[in-house]
């Protein structure tokens, strides 16, 4: 599963955290098995510029989600780590996934 981000500005660090839209669990993208869980220890999704296309960033998730809602929040990282309470606020969708397809809601 890729997360697209785009951006009209180059160079920069960009992470995400995901999490089920009605539960609290949140996807801890660091963990040997990538799962959802209650309390993760390393939730950030890390993305990479495109070579190419300045400002288009992109992550890969390898593990298949379960059909239903998630948010995901998408941060602009500010300092030497991820720290999404010195980083600003996010950019914010909801996504569904069906059968591995997913469908931006907002």
């Amino acid at each position: 599963m890729k997360i697209l981000q785009t951006t009209n500005a180059t160079g920069l660090d960009i992470y995400a955290i995901a999490k089920k839209k009605w539960e609290a669990e949140y996807f801890d993208a660091g963990a040997v098995t990538p799962a959802f869980v209650a309390e993760p220890t390393s939730p950030y999704i890390t993305f990479t510029e495109d070579t190419v296309i300045k400002g288009f960033y992109q992550a890969s998730v390898a593990t298949s989600w379960a059909d239903g809602h998630y948010m995901i929040a998408v941060y602009k990282q500010s300092g030497a780590s991820p720290s999404p309470i010195a980083d600003g606020e996010p950019d914010v969708a909801e996504i569904e996934v069906i059968k591995n397809y997913i469908q931006v809601i907002k």
